[in-house]
């Protein structure tokens, strides 16, 4: 057998896993092959192992090499006459350990609230093989459509791409791919994301969504309208705005919706000392909310605060805890308090804010 196989050249490749080789035979038929591989700095042979197979692909398998370090490789072929060719000329194999590439900001199902992401990435690899370029790709929910391509980015202080134009209620999946400078190929996979817009649906009458595949546009309201109820049934109103609650009257609401998440917003004035004057009681939970004042390191003024107590119903388990308000200066006449008060799957806000005389809101409290 005068003619020899030609061995292909191949990336580098991580030692730990099984690495198949490529090589070209003009030749009889192949019936086995041979695989010298040799330590490229002191060509002493580290792999020979004659293999039986009629094809050209030639198996490394895991473990036999080790990462960080360079070999030559030849190879020669069997007829079935066992006849042994001369060797192909030798290429040069690179082991490395497999780069560790992935989001440092992205997991697995995560909630994107906006039309935009900023796609955070960290790459490293334990034999110093730096990162040549990388590219990030969004795909669509079949996962084969590209719907976003950075094209080619090469390596800054921070790898990072911002991806555009997502779209309401969609999901999507992101990926990274990269190369080494020795042409090491890197891939963080596809990791699901699915777009959520955060909407502040209850300061808006309406809320407008546009559906560009049937041409329209979505229109939703977001107030109904509920009635209370009150004890004693006729109250007394003061400018035909607000109601009076001091000779302990009480007004409630509980017909026409369903609390779950909700952001309350509540404007009471002349509210009295230690007084529990707002209570929720809902399927999984129930909280009531007192007016408290108190003296506090670093001033000599009393300041006003609020105080609510959760009882959160886990199975059943009860989970109580207490949520402080920040604090505020004493109301004078004709000034108000403005409560806002938020729930999120069981957890309570709370945060006041004084109104002056034009319910305007003062410093010394949140916004709502």
């Amino acid at each position: 057998m005068a003619v020899s196989p030609i061995l292909l050249n191949t990336l580098p490749f991580d030692a730990e896993k099984e690495h198949t080789l490529q090589f070209t035979y003009t030749g009889a038929q192949i019936f086995a092959h041979r695989v010298v591989i040799k330590d490229n700095s002191t060509n002493s042979i580290v792999y020979d192992k004659k293999t039986s197979a009629m094809n050209t692909l030639a198996r490394i398998p895991p473990n036999t090499l080790t990462n960080g370090s360079t070999y030559n490789i030849q190879i020669s072929v069997f007829d079935h006459e066992d006849k042994e060719s001369p060797f192909s000329n030798p290429a040069i194999l690179k082991c490395l350990k497999t780069p560790t590439f992935t989001f440092t900001n992205i997991h697995e199902g995560l909630i994107v609230r906006n039309s935009f992401l900023d796609a955070e990435l960290s790459y490293s690899q334990e034999n110093g093989e730096l990162l040549n370029a990388y590219t990030v790709l969004l795909y669509a929910v079949n996962q084969t459509t590209v719907v976003y391509n950075s094209g080619i980015r090469y390596p800054s202080e921070n790898l990072a791409v911002r991806v555009p134009e997502l779209l309401d209620d969609t999901t999507y999946y992101i990926r990274a791919t990269g190369e080494t400078v020795s042409g090491m190929e890197t891939d963080t996979g596809l990791v699901e994301i699915v777009c959520d817009y955060l909407k502040p649906d209850i300061f808006l009458k309406f809320r407008a969504d546009n559906i560009p595949e049937e041409g329209s546009v979505r229109l939703t309201s977001n107030f109904i309208l509920i009635e209370g109820k009150s004890e004693p049934e006729e109250l007394i109103y003061i400018d035909d705005e607000k109601v009076s609650l001091i000779n302990g009257e009480k007004v409630w609401f509980d017909d026409g919706f369903t609390a779950d998440n909700f952001v309350c917003e509540i404007i009471a004035e002349q509210i009295p000392d230690f007084t529990k004057f707002i209570t929720f009681n809902m399927k999984s939970a129930m909280a009531y909310i007192t007016w408290n004042y108190g003296y506090f390191e670093g001033s000599e003024e009393k300041q006003y605060y609020a105080e609510l107590t959760a009882y959160q119903y886990i199975g059943n388990n009860t989970l109580n805890y207490v949520q402080i308000s920040n604090r505020i200066p004493p109301l004078s006449d004709g000034e108000q308090v403005h409560f806002w008060i938020r729930h999120v799957n069981g957890a309570f806000d709370l945060i006041i804010t004084k109104l002056d005389k034009t319910n305007t809101l003062m410093e010394g409290g949140g916004s709502a």
